[in-house]
């Protein structure tokens, strides 16, 4: 396994699930469901608190790293068990048959492999009208690390991670307003237009606004606020 940053998780506490809120983004919707369901979250060994009219997002970020830091050295617990080698470092492909590793000081460390999966992950599509600044303009990496929840924010892209941060965003007490070029929600060709019009309905109950057939074309800031 060769990997150049850290992997993300979540957490069971008792009948409570503790979001990572950096955990893969198919997970992160029953962090919405948990909060339009509660009113006050309060476990015995978490110390915060979290109300429908306020979210200490420092607490919740706390807790997260405690989390993660607990489960990554799990993880790497079973890789050793399993006689699985973890390298940290950047990849690259030497030859047929060879990875090299490199880590932050530029060391070497030779890999062959018989078989290659390459399983880099993503990164955010940084647009050149809307440079990220991690203030206001806030990529998909910025949300999974907020400390405080916004008064209002627009979500350009009505697509599978757009929708899923509306739904967290509006949980938390966020006025959310999704923005989609296409005709509808989730404009993707596997799903069907009758799934992309029950979750329409169900962000309506949730009082997340969502323009369709509309393009984001540009965005001032003014006040400290964007328009």
């Amino acid at each position: 396994v060769l990997h150049q940053g850290h992997a993300p998780f979540f957490k069971r506490e008792g009948p409570v699930t503790i979001l990572d809120l950096s955990v893969p983004r198919n997970v992160s919707p029953a962090l919405s469901d948990l909060v339009n369901n509660l009113t006050v979250l309060d476990l015995d060994d978490l110390k915060h608190w979290y109300r429908r009219e306020a979210a200490d997002m420092a607490a919740v970020m706390a807790r997260k790293k405690q989390i993660v830091e607990t489960q990554r050295k799990g993880i790497y617990a079973l890789l050793e068990h399993g006689n699985v080698k973890y390298v940290q470092g950047k990849g690259r492909i030497k030859k047929a048959g060879m990875a090299v590793a490199v880590d932050a000081e530029g060391a070497e460390t030779e890999v062959p492999f018989d078989r290659l999966i390459i399983a880099t992950g993503t990164t955010p599509l940084n647009i050149p009208a809307f440079p990220f600044d991690g203030q206001h303009i806030l990529s998909s990496n910025h949300l999974l690390s907020l400390t405080e929840v916004p008064e209002s924010i627009v979500i350009v892209g009505g697509g599978v991670i757009g929708c899923e941060f509306a739904c967290i965003l509006s949980a938390l007490g966020a006025q959310v307003t999704v923005v989609e070029a296409m005709s509808r929600l989730l404009p993707l060709p596997s799903v069907d237009e009758s799934c992309s019009k029950i979750l329409q309905r169900e962000m309506k109950k949730r009082k997340i606004k969502f323009i369709t057939d509309q393009v984001v074309e540009r965005a001032a800031l003014s006040d400290e606020k964007l328009t």
